[in-house]
């Protein structure tokens, strides 16, 4: 987390700012850093919690990263050093990087301030408008707009579940599995279910994960089915004779898939 804090004159950062938490916690994006001011701390993550696109594609940031974000702000908002501080989290105008930075702050607002989705949303209301929706990972024309807004309604549903626990989730774990080297897999439901990339018969270039590489894994974590979403690039019988089941439900990748699959 990029920071400086200033004791210098007073800017027109409030003026720009969304205000997150009264007197204490802002929001900015402009074409260039705030000016300094007497006891204002910036900070920007821009270059420093990075999306890895695979083709246009370019957030929303991971749970492992907002997670992270949530750990190093509420770090610097309880700092005794700061008390007396405004914090001001900076990000430019690049429509992936402003995106990202109001879904990072949103995120914080529903996990540390307990706010709910629709608050949390309400807060960026001069940017509803402006920020650009994020975008599936295909080559092509996306099909859809997936906004901050439905991301910021995702991650506070997810939390009402059960499916992300501030003070029980493993980002080490996480951020391990999320590498393609180590099988690009993560709890969507933990304890569950399981998302992870299309095994491939033979590595790839990639470093793809073959079924083989995959069984050991799923039966560390009590995985008992496989069910297989995209065109068959693997022999399931892989699966099946180490004992975990296997299940086709093929449909587009990149669109959503019929009810017949959904029900199943």
């Amino acid at each position: 987390m990029e920071g400086s804090s200033a004791k210098k004159s007073a800017s027109d950062s409030d003026m720009k700012s969304i205000e997150i938490i009264p007197g204490r916690l802002y929001w900015i994006s402009d074409k260039n850093p705030p000016k300094s001011r007497t006891h204002a701390f910036y900070f920007c993550i821009d270059n420093d919690l990075v999306y890895e696109p695979f083709f246009a594609d370019f957030g929303p940031l991971d749970l492992g990263k907002v997670h992270l974000f949530c750990k190093e702000l509420e770090k610097l908002i309880n700092d005794q050093q700061y008390s007396t501080y405004k914090i001001y989290h900076y990000t430019s105008l690049d429509y992936a990087k402003q995106a990202n930075a109001a879904f990072l702050m949103g995120a914080f607002m529903i996990i540390i301030l307990k706010k709910s989705a629709a608050e949390a949303w309400k807060v960026f209301t001069p940017y509803h408008h402006k920020f650009t929706p994020f975008r599936d990972a295909t080559m092509g024309t996306c099909s859809y707009k997936c906004t901050v807004d439905h991301c910021l309604n995702g991650l506070d549903l997810g939390i009402k579940l059960g499916w992300y626990d501030y003070k029980t989730f493993d980002v080490v774990e996480y951020q391990h599995y999320e590498k393609v080297e180590n099988g690009d897999l993560n709890w969507t439901v933990p304890g569950k279910f399981i998302s992870f990339s299309g095994p491939l018969n033979v590595t790839d270039k990639y470093g793809s994960f073959t079924p083989e590489d995959y069984v050991p894994i799923f039966k560390k974590m009590g995985v008992t089915l496989v069910v297989r979403l995209n065109k068959a690039q693997y022999d399931k019988k892989k699966f099946t004779k180490a004992g975990i089941k296997h299940l086709d439900l093929y449909f587009l990748d990149g669109s959503t898939p019929p009810d017949s699959i959904v029900d199943q």
